[in-house]
């Protein structure tokens, strides 16, 4: 499906977590904002495996 984004389909089940699905309705990521010594960053979990964190959410993409 050459219009679809993986962005796109960013479902927020839960407040500050994010959901990534991809065009199937299948679940391939995960993003959690959080406080990580006073500073807020984003936690990226990827097909069940840490990712890691970020100050940004471009950083990830």
């Amino acid at each position: 499906m050459p219009d679809w984004h993986p962005m796109l389909a960013a479902e927020e089940r839960d407040p500050g977590t994010w959901t990534m699905v991809d065009p199937d309705g299948r679940e391939y990521g995960v993003i959690e904002i959080r406080r990580l010594d006073g500073r807020i960053v984003y936690r990226v979990t990827v097909m069940g495996r840490p990712a890691g964190y970020t100050g940004t959410l471009r950083a990830k993409a």
